[in-house]
């Protein structure tokens, strides 16, 4: 086999298995946000909050250069994913990325856009109900959740506080997500701790799910929906 045939094999190898990776992993649902409302399964969720377990958490930046419009899915132009939210550089998947790494990317500047910035920072988090067993968590359905940049900052006090006052990080927690109204955000996401996960078989259960969490929240736009979207045009 020549070195050209050897390397179409493998960047079909690649596809493949980005295809079973997406098409066969785990099943994951999204809780979404919509007009201050929290959804599941496209069901209002009761009183707007829910107990769960934060198995795992990620860092999203995404950069769109056109206006949001809710009716239409699309890819973003340049965006970083990492579980270090300091350490966060474009994906290899973005044809033209901003800048070398997020840290002195322009577009990820406050004033870039008003005051805020081009470039919108996130925080995904992957979780399971916080009345889960030990026995029930491997297959449990994992469920996430996308922070807004404007309540990223709650999530990171959140971490602090679990840290400070308890040494824990939040998969070792019982936490209460809320959505509340705000005058200035119209809506933010809270977060609260409920009690310490004390049972031992029940922390080794979900720690045994982190990898696949962080696995799920790490899959990158690919941007194929995009072309086929556009090719269906004509």
């Amino acid at each position: 086999m020549s070195k050209k045939e050897l390397a179409s094999w493998q960047s079909d190898l690649a596809k493949h298995a980005t295809a079973i990776a997406k098409n066969e992993g785990t099943d994951s649902s999204a809780i979404t946000i919509q007009h201050g409302t929290m959804m599941y399964h496209e069901q209002a969720i009761p009183n707007n909050e829910l107990d769960v377990i934060v198995v795992a958490s990620t860092a999203e930046n995404c950069y769109y250069s056109g206006a949001y419009d809710p009716d239409k899915i699309s890819s973003p132009e340049c965006f970083a994913q990492s579980l270090d939210p300091k350490s966060m550089a474009p994906h290899s998947n973005v044809a033209e990325p901003i800048a070398e790494n997020c840290q002195v990317c322009p577009y990820n500047e406050f004033g870039s856009k008003g005051k805020g910035k081009m470039c919108k920072n996130y925080r995904k988090l992957i979780m399971i109900p916080a009345g889960t067993t030990a026995d029930e968590v491997a297959s449990a359905e994992l469920a996430y959740l996308k922070v807004s940049p404007t309540s990223v900052n709650n999530w990171k006090k959140y971490c602090q506080q679990l840290v400070a006052s308890a040494g824990i990080p939040p998969w070792a927690a019982k936490t209460k997500i809320k959505v509340v109204p705000d005058k200035k955000t119209i809506h933010q996401v809270t977060f609260h701790a409920v009690e310490p996960v004390a049972d031992d078989a029940l922390l080794a259960a979900i720690h045994g799910r982190i990898e696949e969490g962080e696995s799920q929240l790490l899959q990158p736009y690919t941007y194929e929906e995009d072309e086929v979207a556009e090719s269906s045009k004509y």
